[in-house]
């Protein structure tokens, strides 16, 4: 509890630093695949696929916006599941930003992450800490690098014996090294409801409110998105075990 309380305390102050008059909003939309393979003595590969993307054409002082794909990532991660609480991971991601523009920027990414569980009845807290390694490649500029740190807590609430469950989320992210607009450069915000399929996996869906840091005016990108996932766990019978969401621990 105390961790989430400095958490929020964090976001606040983040949104305190962006206040300002050319902040962006958009609606748009962010479908995700996980498909986890997991071993014996609590170890498993996950393969995690993600888009964002802005929907609808806007004019805003006089500069036009179009519905587009603004990101598409993808990534491979291991983990290991030390008991109840504990379980580290580490692996590789690829994304690629404005990926059908001619402003595209790729990045190639080692991730490494802890989480921390507190299993409930029906309720449980988690926690991330993440830090991720990142290189990048411009079409028309020289390659770069730089090293970010994000951590999430969240709360997953049981309701009914069908295992549906209802989750709550909050991500804050942090570059420690490379270019940057400002040190806190992100937040997301997510809520929704998952339930089973019977044995055709898991489905998920829920709104998330994503800021960026845009500019080194501060001046924030914010997404309303409309969030849709679909997981698989093998072999199948795991998938009555492990909870989706604490299995690929990628959200």
């Amino acid at each position: 509890m105390k961790n989430l309380l400095l958490f929020l305390v964090a976001v606040l102050l983040f949104s305190k630093e962006t206040i300002h008059a050319q902040d962006l909003y958009f609606g748009g939309a962010a479908p995700s695949i996980s498909i986890t393979r997991a071993f014996k003595n609590h170890l498993d590969i996950n393969f995690l696929a993600v888009s964002k993307t802005r929907l609808g054409n806007y004019d805003i002082k006089q500069v036009e916006y179009r519905s587009q794909v603004l990101e598409l990532y993808s990534q491979l991660l291991l983990s290991f599941k030390i008991n109840a609480h504990w379980q580290f991971g580490g692996g590789y991601g690829f994304q690629r930003n404005n990926p059908f523009d001619d402003n595209w920027r790729n990045e190639n990414r080692l991730v490494q992450q802890v989480s921390f569980i507190v299993p409930g009845k029906g309720l449980r807290f988690y926690s991330r800490f993440r830090f991720e390694e990142r290189w990048f490649i411009f079409p028309a500029a020289s390659s770069s690098f730089g090293t970010r740190a994000r951590y999430q807590a969240g709360l997953i609430k049981k309701i009914n014996k069908s295992n549906v469950y209802w989750q709550i989320n909050d991500e804050l992210y942090a570059i420690t090294s490379g270019p940057k607009n400002s040190f806190l450069s992100e937040n997301w915000i997510y809520t929704g409801i998952g339930f089973p399929i019977r044995s055709l996996g898991h489905w998920e869906t829920g709104f998330g409110y994503n800021s960026v840091v845009r500019n080194i005016n501060k001046d924030l990108l914010n997404l309303l998105l409309l969030q849709v996932s679909w997981s698989y766990i093998f072999p199948s019978a795991k998938m009555k075990t492990m909870h989706p969401v604490m299995h690929s621990r990628h959200f």
